[in-house]
């Protein structure tokens, strides 16, 4: 089969978090495979294909409706200028504009689809597949494999992120509509595939488990010296700090970590720091203001977005991943640590167990007296910090969270899926 890789808009950010990880570390295997099936990459135009791509293996598609100035416009400074009795044909002329809008916006939504349809016509497409999730945004006529990662908005429908501005009824739209629709739905554990099941009722023969696998960032190599110097410029010493490599969104729960070494602080006299890396996504000020409040200012540290190299250090420094989010099943973090024996405290789900098992310690996000003691025994017990490495090395070893295992599980589905698309031509 011939089979077009979507790359979704901003795809080159890598501000964006997991997502950027886990989208170009997958397409770089993907493209260096020895599968049968022939892959091209679709990439929107005015957007930078990625370096490991052959350049022959790309095609940039239209992403964005340009429509035109809409009539009627240039009379609102006029309007303004009027008495009252131009309301009635100000809000005429809002009606006629919205509508207008929305009628152009649909003729250039079906100008793209067009578009993509004639690439797709042109290069003798047999499937699509989408690596990102929420990212499906043209509806053409050809079969695909589209992504699910969570059920955020609806397990965890409090947080603004996942419910605010339309964010809830946009994702619920996006599901109901994409995938049931799917020819197969890729999810990254088995917790995630019965959360799939469970909400939208998708029959079982429709999913796969990619497990989800760990970034570039554990083939690192970096020199004893290199990581004491970039350990030194950022305040922190090995062994001496906790590590939270996530985005300041609400659901992070960096707050959660705030009220643990608070309570360190206060009950054990133990000043406890942690390294928080990630970009701000709304919710860094309020977690700033929080830790000045608590007299924690000496202790967190914001090192804002870091190269794979340092993340790598921070890793293998710290004493301990701290991870108590709210949302899974998994997180990319956990399985990183894992590889690089670096001892995990993270929330109880089911998608943390199904990855770390015995290798980590595990939490409530909200029992901050909980957290503290897990971060109080890794403090007091280099034994214990010891004894969770090995197990990490364990885990690791034995573990269907690799790309590897990625890579030859979506090999799989895609030639299990030839058989099907053979029963048609383009």
């Amino acid at each position: 089969m011939k089979i077009a890789i979507v790359i979704g808009k901003n795809w080159n950010s890598p501000h964006i978090g997991g997502g950027f990880s886990y989208m170009l570390t997958l397409i770089g295997a993907l493209s260096q495979s020895n599968a049968k099936h022939e892959f091209v990459f679709l990439v929107p135009e005015g957007e930078e294909a990625p370096k490991l791509l052959n350049p022959k293996q790309v095609i940039f598609y239209p992403t964005e409706p340009q429509i035109k100035e809409i009539p009627f416009r240039f009379i609102d400074k006029l309007l303004n200028k009027l008495s009252l009795f131009s309301f009635l044909i100000k809000e005429t002329q809002k009606l006629y504009v919205k509508n207008k809008e929305e009628e152009l916006l649909r003729q250039a939504y079906e100008r793209i689809k067009e578009c993509v349809e004639k690439i797709i016509n042109e290069h003798s497409i047999d499937l699509i597949y989408y690596p990102q999730a929420l990212q499906h945004n043209i509806d053409v006529n050809a079969p695909y494999f589209t992504t699910f990662w969570d059920l955020g908005h609806v397990q965890h429908s409090y947080f603004p992120e996942v419910s605010a501005n339309g964010i809830f009824e946009s994702r619920e739209s996006f599901y109901k509509n994409i995938l049931p629709k799917a020819s197969t739905i890729v999810v990254e554990s088995e917790e995630g595939k019965k959360n799939l099941q469970h909400y939208y009722r998708i029959p079982e023969h429709k999913i796969i488990v990619v497990h989800q696998f760990p970034s570039d960032v554990i083939n690192c190599q970096v020199s004893d010296e290199k990581q004491e110097e970039f350990l030194k410029s950022c305040g922190l010493s090995a062994g001496k700090y906790f590590f939270y490599p996530a985005q300041f969104w609400a659901h992070k729960n960096h707050y959660g970590i705030l009220q643990a070494l608070f309570l360190l602080k206060k009950n054990y006299n133990i000043l406890a720091k942690v390294a928080f890396t990630g970009s701000d996504k709304g919710n860094m000020v309020y977690i700033k203001k929080q830790a000045l409040e608590l007299g924690l200012q000496e202790q967190v540290y914001f090192l804002g977005f870091v190269e794979t190299e340092e993340l790598y250090i921070l890793y293998k420094n710290a004493i301990a991943l701290l991870m108590p989010t709210f949302l899974g099943p998994t997180n990319m973090p956990i399985v990183e640590a894992l590889y690089l024996s670096c001892p995990i405290i993270c929330s109880d789900m089911e998608g943390h167990r199904e990855m770390a098992k015995d290798a980590a310690l595990y939490i409530h996000p909200t029992n901050y007296e909980q957290i503290a003691n897990q971060m109080r025994l890794l403090i007091n017990h280099p034994e214990l910090r010891e004894d969770l490495k090995n197990k990490s090395k364990i885990v690791a070893k034995g573990t269907k969270f690799s790309l590897d295992n990625a890579v030859s599980t979506l090999e799989k589905a895609f030639d299990d899926f030839e058989k099907i698309r053979r029963c048609w031509g383009n």
